[in-house]
C-alpha cells in the first residue's frame, strides 16, 4: 500500500466531511502532513468500522477494506453515539 499523501488520488475516496477536517489541521491549526495523514486514515477506519457494523461485515474479513466511505456526512457523524465509539476504541485497540 502506499503511503498516503495530501496530493494522494486515494483523497477521492474520502468523504468531503474528511477532507474538510484535513484542510483544517493542515491550513488553520498548521498540523504537518504526515499528522495530518495518521488523522485521515484513521478517520478512514473509523468510517469503515461504522459502514461495517451498519452491513454486517465481519472486521476481519477482506470485505473491511473495501468498504466505500464516500457518502459518510456530517448528519451521520451526530448519529454517532458515545457506545459506538467506546466499541470502535475496543475494536482498534
Amino acid at each position: 500500500m502506499a503511503v498516503l499523501t495530501l496530493k494522494s488520488r486515494e483523497l477521492e475516496s474520502f468523504p468531503a466531511i474528511a477532507i474538510d477536517f484535513a484542510n483544517h489541521k493542515k491550513s488553520i491549526e498548521g498540523r504537518s502532513e504526515q499528522t495530518v495523514c495518521e488523522y485521515l486514515i484513521d478517520l478512514r477506519i473509523f468510517f469503515r468500522y461504522l459502514r461495517a457494523v451498519e452491513r454486517k461485515i465481519d472486521f476481519d474479513s477482506p470485505a473491511f477494506s473495501e468498504i466505500d466511505i464516500s457518502d459518510i456526512t456530517a448528519e451521520d457523524m451526530e448519529k454517532v453515539s458515545a457506545e459506538t465509539i467506546y466499541r470502535f476504541l475496543f475494536y482498534a485497540d
